[in-house]
């Protein structure tokens, strides 16, 4: 059994967030994911008002000169709809609810951009988890709603991105899984700090008996 350290980030702890805390997460995860894979904070654009009409994006990153390190961030245009609660992406009412304007066989204005322009759409999902298998029926199944718009879209760029694979590109960045798994108030020390202390700068006087043993 794998030893849990304490920058681990566990399922619920993506499952209890609340979207505005969803996406706030997000936007930190983005911005570093950029900064650390040399692509301008300025392409990456993830508002804060969740409840401002979005034309089915939540997040995307602009002109990205490469893909990013982790694969998170596409090379061009990646766009991103964040989900949380316990949809299912296994279920085509809940693709269609993603991708469509309600009650419409209508692509939302924004992700048809994002296809138009050869991005790649991208669904994040906090609350929902499944096995390789299950990622791949996700992606196979937006592609044939998409498909029923215009048949160009059976090659449209689309990824899933589940709790695991979430929980993967959040790891390298320790502050953030700290703020996830509720441990970002712990009293914590660099080696540079804890050694310039007072009290690790007294001076080394063996005993008696260690001088002897050494």
């Amino acid at each position: 059994m794998a030893i849990e350290t304490i920058l681990a980030v566990r399922n619920k702890d993506l499952s209890q967030l609340a979207p505005e805390q969803a996406v706030i997460i997000f936007r930190e995860l983005l911005w570093a994911e950029a900064g650390v894979s040399g692509i301008a904070k300025s392409c990456v654009s993830v508002p804060g008002d969740i409840y401002d009409s979005d034309g089915g994006i939540d997040a995307e990153v602009k002109d990205s000169p490469s893909n990013s390190k982790q694969g998170l961030i596409k090379a061009g245009l990646t766009a991103y709809q964040i989900k949380t609660g316990k949809s299912n992406l296994n279920k085509k009412t809940t693709l269609r609810l993603i991708l469509f304007k309600e009650k419409s066989n209508e692509l939302k204005p924004e992700v048809q951009k994002c296809l138009d322009n050869d991005g790649t759409f991208t669904i994040i999902h906090f609350g929902w988890d499944g096995a390789n298998a299950k990622v791949r029926k996700a992606v196979t199944e937006n592609k044939k709603q998409l498909a029923t718009v215009a048949t160009r879209y059976k090659r449209a760029r689309v990824d899933v991105i589940p709790q695991s694979k979430l929980i993967g590109f959040i790891s390298p960045y320790p502050s953030l899984a700290l703020r996830l798994n509720g441990k970002a108030q712990g009293q914590f020390r660099t080696h540079l700090g804890w050694s310039s202390e007072a009290e690790m700068k007294r001076p080394f006087v063996l005993g008696a008996d260690n001088s002897q043993k050494m």
